[in-house]
């Protein structure tokens, strides 16, 4: 459907709002729906095509406000209030630090064999 016209929808039985929209090129269609601030529950969205027939359904569900769904705090542990973990722990940085230990000593020792192999160029 080309264009948004705001529909206002309820739980079921309490109230149904029909509308007709034209569709585009591509038969899609788009609605604004707007939810009381108090809304909870689940609400469903049914679009038919006036000639073809065919259906389409969306549900929308929505989480009351003190039931904390859809919060989320990125833990797993629900009194916890770390950031979520990513799955570098302590082992993949001492992997990091053991490597860039590794590259500096690597690098001492070009120079102490430099130095070394000049010293006795000369000698």
């Amino acid at each position: 459907m080309t264009g948004a016209t705001a529909v206002t929808l309820a739980s079921a039985g309490e109230v149904t709002t029909t509308l007709v929209k034209q569709a585009d090129a591509e038969g899609g269609a788009t609605v604004d729906v707007t939810l009381p601030t108090n809304a909870t529950g689940t609400y469903t969205i049914t679009a038919t095509g006036l000639e073809s027939g065919n259906v389409a359904v969306a549900a929308i569900t929505v989480a009351d406000a003190d039931s904390g769904a859809g919060a989320g705090s990125g833990s797993t542990d629900a009194d916890s209030d770390d950031l979520a973990y990513t799955g570098a722990g302590d082992a993949t940085m001492l992997l990091v630090w053991a490597g860039a230990g590794a590259l500096l000593l690597g690098g001492a020792l070009v120079v102490v064999m430099t130095t070394v192999r000049r010293q006795r160029a000369n000698s």
